[in-house]
């Protein structure tokens, strides 16, 4: 337990929970504001594991959303 970025245990860090809050409203306000689209680099290979998943990744760009 060398590297535990809000600790462990009973004496974790008290700006945990604020800091996962504030992790998550940024990617709402993300979300609101942007459309998530693929790119033309985007070829889905699924790799059988415990679930599927992209073998290269997906390649996203945000295109703002129109008011």
């Amino acid at each position: 337990m060398v590297y535990m970025p809000f600790g462990a245990g009973p004496k974790n860090c008290i700006g945990m929970r604020f800091a996962l809050t504030e992790c998550k409203l940024t990617l709402a306000t993300l979300l609101h504001r942007f459309n998530i689209v693929t790119t033309k680099d985007t070829r889905l290979e699924l790799i059988e594991t415990a679930s599927l998943s992209p073998k290269n990744g997906i390649m996203i760009k945000l295109v703002p959303r129109n008011r």
